[in-house]
């Protein structure tokens, strides 16, 4: 019997008790790591890996960049709507859940017959209406470029033209159904105008008419009136200062020779002593007493003239401050009355320009209803609220598989493989990390 020979392996076999072993058993017992086994598991692999990539299928895609702009009732034709409305996330996502509707899809499928190409439908058309929508949005694609206006919409397939005519068509589909929407409000809408239109030339033409009555009333209509009355108020009020300043040295003078006639002082009077009357009976009355012989009763027939006429001096002086005060009176009613006619122009004026306001205001919003009539007649000029800046390429590259992930897992699954040539060495470590 041979003896067993002795293998110096002091970290396996810590005592000696395992030299006892067949040469079988031993073999079995000291499982070893070996790199000819990890190659192969690895070369095996990778050339599995290489054998399989050419009959992978491809994937490519397409996508067109657009730009959205919201818009008005005429389109991309106010360019500072985008200006002046900030960016409303709510807006772009309803735009990508538009997107994502059964009626675009529908659209998409229906233009291209996808529910007759296997990639969607399957090799034997099996799928249902539902199965085939979400076949197809399964391929849509969405990108969003930060928080701006701009994003991505693109279409992945097997064929790269059909990627781009398809990514075309979704595009297109999205505009068409941006400008029904709005074709369709403008018309649902085009009754409510007409009517509303129909109102405001109604109020117009009451207000005209109302402006035209009014100014007949008040005589506001003749333009020359109140320059006139302003004329004649200048006028009058001259007078009326001459007039009370006449009054006034008329009503004195009175008052001061009837004070005097009370005092007996009359005939001290300026005004008497300068009239001519007097004078020529002071000078008969001189006459009378110059004479040799002095008759009474011819001196008292003058004497009586003289004071007939100092009364009759005090009489003038009364009538002529009576007439200025009356003069002055009817004067200051005229002009009263001017004044107040005046007040009453103003007010009507005020009136008139509030009529007139109201009345601008019931044309200007006659005239936009109007044009807003006028456009809903004419919608064939409406605009989409997504612009196209960057259309859709057929793609000369597949965005599956890709190349470098393909080469990483054919590496990490080689290296996997030839781990798992050496499983027992891995499992022997393994449970001496566990077990401590």
């Amino acid at each position: 019997m041979d003896q067993p020979v002795k293998y110096n392996y002091p970290d396996h076999y810590p005592d000696d008790a395992a030299l006892a072993l067949p040469h079988a058993a031993r073999w079995h017992s000291t499982p070893r790591y070996s790199l000819w086994r990890f190659l192969l598991g690895f070369v095996a692999m990778v050339a599995l890996a290489a054998a399989v990539w050419p009959s992978l299928p491809r994937l490519y895609a397409s996508a067109e960049t657009l730009i959205f702009r919201p818009t008005g009732i005429a389109g991309q034709g106010e360019p500072g709507m985008a200006a002046r409305q900030p960016l409303d996330e709510s807006s772009l996502l309803s735009e990508l859940d538009i997107l994502s509707s059964d009626e675009l899809i529908d659209r998409v499928i229906a233009q291209h017959r996808l529910d007759a190409d296997p990639e969607f439908a399957g090799r034997h058309g099996t799928h249902t209406e539902a199965e085939l929508r979400r076949a197809v949005h399964e391929h849509f694609v969405f990108n969003r470029d930060r928080r701006s206006y701009t994003f991505q919409v693109g279409f992945r397939s097997e064929a790269p033209a059909k990627a781009a005519s398809v990514a075309r068509t979704i595009v297109s589909v999205l505009q068409e159904m941006q400008v029904a929407r709005k074709r369709t409000a403008l018309q649902n809408g085009g009754a409510f105008l007409a009517e509303r239109e129909r109102v405001l030339r109604e109020r117009v033409e009451a207000a005209r008419k109302r402006v035209l009555d009014f100014r007949i009333e008040t005589g506001l209509i003749d333009q020359g009136a109140r320059t006139s009355l302003e004329a004649q108020l200048a006028t009058l009020s001259s007078e009326a200062a001459i007039a009370r300043a006449r009054s006034i040295e008329a009503s004195t003078r009175a008052q001061t020779l009837t004070r005097m006639q009370d005092e007996g002082s009359l005939d001290s009077a300026p005004e008497v002593l300068s009239s001519p009357t007097i004078q020529q009976l002071n000078q008969s009355l001189s006459a009378a007493f110059a004479r040799p012989t002095v008759f009474p009763t011819e001196i008292k027939a003058i004497e009586e003239q003289i004071d007939a006429a100092r009364v009759r001096v005090l009489k003038s002086a009364q009538a002529e401050a009576a007439t200025w005060t009356r003069r002055q009176s009817l004067i200051e009613n005229e002009l009263g009355a001017i004044r107040q006619r005046l007040v009453q122009l103003n007010k009507a004026q005020y009136q008139l320009d509030s009529m007139v306001q109201e009345a601008a205001n019931a044309e200007a919003a006659f005239l936009d209803a109007l044009t807003r009539l006028q456009v809903v007649a004419t919608t064939e000029g409406l605009l989409p609220d997504v612009e196209v800046i960057s259309p859709a390429a057929v793609p000369d590259r597949p965005v599956f598989p890709s190349p470098v992930l393909f080469a990483i897992g054919a590496l990490v699954l080689g290296v996997l493989a030839g781990a798992a040539l050496n499983l027992r060495p891995l499992l022997r470590d393994v449970s001496r990390l566990v077990s401590g």
